[in-house]
């Protein structure tokens, strides 16, 4: 199954209890505290492990992960 954001949404509410109706894809997730710099560890070990990709340390940014939007198109990038 190739990774989308309904996988990511569901993640989301899952593990850290978000209300998805609140969040669209360019929710800025960290910049607007719905989840804080230790869940970002977590998001990167998910991505890894559910895409199965491998994150840098100079990837993991609000660039690329700071809204499900920036998420998809990141992981999409990676696994093209």
């Amino acid at each position: 199954m190739a990774f989308n954001r309904d996988q990511m949404l569901g993640y989301f509410s899952d593990n850290f209890g978000m209300e998805i109706d609140d969040i669209d894809d360019d929710t800025l997730l960290f910049t607007e505290g719905y989840l804080d710099s230790f869940s970002i560890v977590e998001v990167v070990v998910y991505l890894e492990s559910t895409a199965d990709i491998s994150i840098s340390p100079s990837e993991v940014n609000l660039e690329n992960l700071d809204s499900i939007g920036r998420i998809v198109s990141f992981v999409e990038a990676k696994t093209a």
